[in-house]
């Protein structure tokens, strides 16, 4: 695998689209390499760029480059027995998975294990990970009223915590349990460990220096930890409140990023992103994940950073990181990625993302194998390059996603509402025409 990436990325950064199942046009700003398929996480140190990947492979890894994007080391987690790599920049780990968690403080490297019910700590050196050692966190039962009422992963298996989010703050790593509907706090020092009911699906962490933020994915909000006595303060609803009546799927809120008294969420599921206060607790505002006013949904905003008053969003629906001005809420511009950019870092010069599916998919010309056919990719986009480029750049990704040809369609669009009267559904499904559409008044 290694070799097929290094050949595909002798071709990375020519100047071609490359064109989706969908007809998207792919062409990323910037310079990029291949990456193992499907990778969720990206995180930057001074000197150093760490890719997690995901994917459909018989291991997931953990990638550590320079900040030119040349490989330097890899960790590649087995789900069962393996035996030692005999390659210097290589460690293999057995019986181990990563989930999309990770985090990066002081040379040290924090990553989330998943099913592994586990926290990694590396060492990080100039060309290497050394695995210091390994945080073991128990499964803790959720009230039985609380979403999703029972436990969702195997039920007759043992049953885990899943490490989520990772966060280390000056003196205690806090991580998310997906499975638990908790938040650990571990005392690296006496290595004693907390936990605390949250609420549904804890996925992100962000920290004041007072507060632990936790998004909700099945809550439709965001739980507020009193960051000194680790005790639960209060849910912030970025959406409506769900019981175990409610037929939405809710916003899912996802990734939060905090900065000067303010809290930005995801709404992964709305295209939103909420702006909270963090004084008052409260939602002050949401900003649009829009690139023109009548785009349809499906944005899919997932990673958010905020630097000098702009608010950069990786929108996996447009294959873009879209700009905003934080005080207007107004679209700035839009920078080129790969198809279903997933995460990104952004340094003082450069910013980094990591699209899960690449630049599509490729001729399986060597054996069947997804991990062959989709590889990701690591970008690199100058944020000097940013500001000099971002009129033709935001015009690049309204030619990639064919959303010129969309809004020349309005006019059409506007016209087909105004005379359709009746639309026939016709049900191919075993269901009934109530559960598709018994609450939508205008269809009876």
């Amino acid at each position: 695998m290694k070799k097929l990436l290094l050949a595909m990325s002798l071709f990375a950064g020519v100047g071609f689209a490359h064109e989706t199942p969908w007809g998207w046009d792919i062409k990323p700003a910037g310079k990029y390499v291949y990456t193992y398929n499907f990778p969720t996480n990206v995180v930057i140190s001074k000197h150093h760029i760490f890719v997690l990947t995901n994917g459909a492979t018989s291991y997931q890894t953990l990638t550590m480059y320079d900040k030119n994007l040349h490989e330097l080391f890899q960790v590649k987690a087995w789900k069962d027995e393996v035996s030692p790599s005999k390659e210097p920049n290589y460690l293999f780990l057995p019986y181990q998975s990563f989930y999309q968690g990770m985090y990066y403080k002081d040379h040290k490297l924090y990553v989330a294990g998943g099913f592994s019910d586990n926290i990694l700590v590396f060492d990080v050196y100039p060309k290497s990970l050394k695995l210091d050692k390994k945080i073991y966190l128990k499964y803790k039962p959720f009230p039985k009223n609380q979403y999703p009422y029972i436990y969702q992963g195997f039920r007759y298996d043992l049953r885990h915590f899943y490490p989520d989010a990772v966060v280390k703050g000056d003196k205690y790593i806090y991580a998310t349990g997906l499975l638990s509907n908790a938040l650990a706090r571990i005392d690296e020092d006496n290595k004693k460990i907390d936990y605390l009911n949250v609420g549904a699906y804890p996925y992100s962490i962000a920290l004041s220096p007072k507060y632990i933020f936790v998004s909700l994915w099945g809550d439709n909000a965001v739980a507020v930890v009193d960051r000194k006595h680790f005790t639960f303060v209060k849910k912030i609803y970025v959406g409506r409140k769900l019981n175990k009546f409610s037929k939405s799927a809710g916003v899912h809120p996802t990734n939060l990023y905090y900065q000067d008294g303010k809290l930005f969420v995801s709404l992964a599921n709305s295209g939103k992103i909420a702006i909270i206060d963090t004084k008052s607790f409260k939602v002050s505002g949401f900003l649009k994940d829009k690139l023109f006013k009548n785009q349809e949904p499906g944005d899919y905003p997932n990673s958010l950073y905020e630097k000098n008053g702009k608010l950069f969003v990786s929108s996996a629906g447009t294959n873009s990181i879209n700009i905003f001005d934080v005080k207007s809420k107004k679209l700035i511009g839009a920078i080129p990625t790969g198809w279903y950019p997933s995460a990104m870092s952004i340094g003082d010069k450069n910013i980094y993302v990591v699209s899960a599916k690449g630049l599509g998919s490729f001729p399986n010309t060597k054996y069947q194998w997804i991990g062959i056919l989709m590889p990701g990719i690591l970008q690199k986009v100058s944020l000097e390059d940013v500001d000099k480029n971002i009129s033709s750049y935001t015009k690049d990704v309204f030619k990639y996603d064919k959303f010129d040809s969309i809004k020349n369609q309005e006019p059409i669009v506007k016209f087909l509402r105004k005379h359709i009267k009746y639309v026939v559904f016709i049900l191919r499904e075993n269901k009934t025409f109530d559960e598709y559409f018994g609450t939508y008044k205008r269809a009876g």
